[in-house]
């Protein structure tokens, strides 16, 4: 009987390693390009050349007279305006479902964000102030040091405040 618990023990550990294992591969990286760069726009402590790839981790900061296009194929483009500074913190597939997961930071600045209405996608949005979570759509953002303003141009959002309140807009 301690061979069978041996054996049951050993089954289960191999049951559990692979599902960590297939946890783990479920999601691959989906790494941004920089499109379109003007003027002078760092990543960490670099200049930011076009064609870059932004994995998650990046920092991303254009100067004054600076704006800068963040791709990701045809479905997701983000627009960055002079004076802002993006931490992409997120950005993979899910193998399984094809779903696309993107988080940026948005510390200060202007981001014109453009999703595809595939519906296979899901990104957030996050502010010193709060954070907007949508499933494709036009938005507008600018985030100064006392609040963040949110346009949604097309499509719908949901915005949570940093104290917990929650509103849908469209």
């Amino acid at each position: 009987s301690f061979r069978y618990a041996a054996g049951t023990i050993s089954l289960l550990a191999a049951c559990v390693t692979v599902f960590f294992l297939y946890s783990y591969f479920q999601f691959e990286n989906a790494p941004m390009k920089a499109w379109q760069v003007k003027g002078l726009v760092r990543v960490d402590k670099n200049k930011l050349i076009t064609g870059q790839s932004l994995k998650p981790g990046t920092i991303v900061t254009t100067g004054e007279n600076s704006r800068l296009a963040i791709i990701y194929g045809k479905i997701v483009k983000l627009i960055a305006g002079p004076d802002t500074r993006i931490n992409i913190t997120k950005s993979h597939i899910d193998r399984k479902t094809g779903k696309v997961f993107f988080e940026l930071e948005v510390d200060r600045g202007v981001i014109i964000a453009v999703f595809d209405k595939s519906g296979n996608l899901e990104y957030t949005l996050k502010t010193p102030h709060g954070k907007v979570k949508s499933n494709g759509s036009r938005i507008a953002l600018k985030v100064d040091s006392s609040k963040t303003r949110v346009v949604v141009k097309n499509g719908s959002a949901n915005l949570t405040s940093s104290q917990g309140n929650s509103v849908s807009s469209e």
